[in-house]
């Protein structure tokens, strides 16, 4: 039996979905908090809604009481709401927090430094404050990008305009997960209980580099031409620091750095056999 049993999802999208219907199948008593009920959309049988107000600590600690585990899945703009999630849970009893990371892009020290990733550093700071206090534990799932968002979204390769910016050349590996994958490891780790205590848990699908996608495109559309651009990541971060500074730092500008950084020669978001913890989560590498 699980040592965990009740779970409270924070944040639905499309990873609280899939995190919803593993969690659910695999046994588990699931809520999903949510400002309103009536918002949401394909719930799974036996799943329970709890509207809660999430300016309000009070408000997510009644949600939360008799819950073990707490799981977020927010959206970068919504990271703030983090804190009263930490707050309430350690009110509420709550035995384990899952906050809202899923990459794994902190985990290089230059790349942490970035402003944009400010909130997300704080959050983990505050989270690993707590435990150490033996106020709450943690698990942080870092999985690398997300494979469904490179395929539908223009993060390494812009597939409607037909154009590719090559950071440092375009052949970095950077580790890559299904939504689903991600989900399987949450379902995983909390049915491992006390072994990822505390824990940074590296999984993930395989690896890809720009080119290979690059490759792929050209086989499922032959005949199309396609915009090749190189970009000097460390230039690019400099310039991209330098107008955030100035205060002219645009969501495309934000983007390409953190999406660059992570495709760099350097610090490529790629994890090794040896760190991967697919094996003890019975999770495949493709």
């Amino acid at each position: 039996m699980a040592p965990f049993k009740s779970v409270a999802v924070a944040g639905k999208g499309q990873l609280g979905n899939f995190v919803v219907s593993e969690l659910v199948n695999a046994g588990f008593q699931v809520t999903i908090l949510t400002r309103s009920s009536s918002k949401l959309e394909d719930v799974p049988a036996g799943v329970n809604a709890a509207e809660v107000d999430y300016d309000s600590v009070s408000s997510i600690a009644d949600a939360l009481r008799g819950h073990d585990v707490l799981i977020a899945t927010l959206a970068m703009d919504a990271i703030s709401v983090q804190y009263n999630l930490l707050n309430a849970a350690i009110e509420a009893g709550v035995k384990r927090f899952i906050p809202s990371e899923y990459s794994g892009i902190t985990l290089h020290p230059t790349t942490a430094s970035l402003p944009p990733l400010a909130p997300v550093m704080d959050v983990q700071k505050a989270v690993k404050l707590a435990a150490e206090e033996g106020k709450i534990e943690y698990t942080i799932i870092a999985p690398g990008g997300f494979l469904n968002l490179m395929f539908n979204q223009p993060i390494l390769l812009d597939w409607e305009h037909h154009v590719v910016y090559l950071y440092d050349g375009g052949d970095s590996k950077v580790s890559v997960s299904r939504l689903s994958t991600i989900a399987k490891a949450i379902r995983a780790v909390l049915e491992k209980g006390d072994e990822y205590k505390n824990k940074t848990v590296k999984v993930h699908d395989g690896t890809v580099t720009q080119r290979q996608l690059l490759a792929i495109a050209r086989e499922e559309q032959p005949g199309v031409a396609w915009n090749e651009t190189f970009v000097d990541v460390d230039a690019m971060v400099e310039d991209a620091l330098k107008k955030l500074a100035e205060g002219q730092g645009t969501p495309e500008i934000v983007g390409g750095m953190m999406v660059g950084k992570s495709m760099s020669k350097v610090e490529p978001l790629a994890w090794s056999e040896n760190e991967l913890e697919n094996a003890r989560l019975g999770l495949r590498v493709n």
